[in-house]
């Protein structure tokens, strides 16, 4: 059975557009703290403790943060809607502690835990399934754009071979043609030498 972490133990303050909140926690050093933050509902397992917040309101946890230390997780909760809660949890998530309880108060506020963490869950769920799909999309964008890059490459490459190799033709072309003019000239000085007197 987890130890759970009263909210009574919890400080958090807020502003109209963030929410902070530090929550004890003595945990065992080898055990490192699993967080969950959504944007209705926060998390905190480390065993033997437990702690959870169904928030009043609606945050973005793409934009908010959680630091962990050696005695207590402090989040840092951007709000999806600059307002003032005056309250950290939903009032339908606390738990009535009156001396009689009607059934049907009780039914409702587990009832309503249960939903919020069933919706939190699959949350969290789609967000990972995002994250998942966008890293792989990003990986095989990079993996195009290296292909390509390396056909351009190679494409640059065959382009100085083949630049190369008209120099070359270039050369031999021009060392044939220099050697053409100089059979000739020799030829025509020859003729002339026979001419000339023998």
């Amino acid at each position: 059975m987890p130890l759970i972490i009263k909210e009574k133990d919890v400080e958090w303050q807020e502003s109209k557009d963030k929410v902070l909140i530090v929550v004890p926690l003595s945990s065992r050093v080898d055990v490192k703290p699993s967080v969950l933050i959504t944007s209705k509902y926060l998390k905190i397992s480390s065993p033997p403790h437990l702690w959870e917040c169904f928030l009043f309101g609606s945050v973005d946890p793409e934009r908010s943060f959680v630091r962990i230390t050696g005695d207590n997780v402090s989040f840092e909760l951007q709000k999806s809607v600059d307002e003032m809660w005056n309250a950290l949890s939903h009032s339908q998530a606390e738990f009535l502690t009156v001396l009689i309880v009607p059934v049907y108060f009780s039914e409702g506020y587990e009832t309503y835990r249960k939903e919020q963490r069933e919706a939190a869950f699959e949350e969290n769920q789609n967000r990972l399934q995002k994250s998942l799909e966008s890293n792989l999309e990003r990986k095989q964008t990079v993996h195009r754009e290296s292909i390509r890059r390396q056909m351009e490459l190679e494409e640059l490459d065959r382009q100085i071979i083949e630049r190369e190799k008209m120099l070359e033709n270039q050369k031999a072309a021009e060392e044939i043609r220099r050697k053409k003019e100089q059979l000739k000239a020799n030829m025509i000085a020859q003729k002339r030498y026979f001419n000339n007197g023998n």
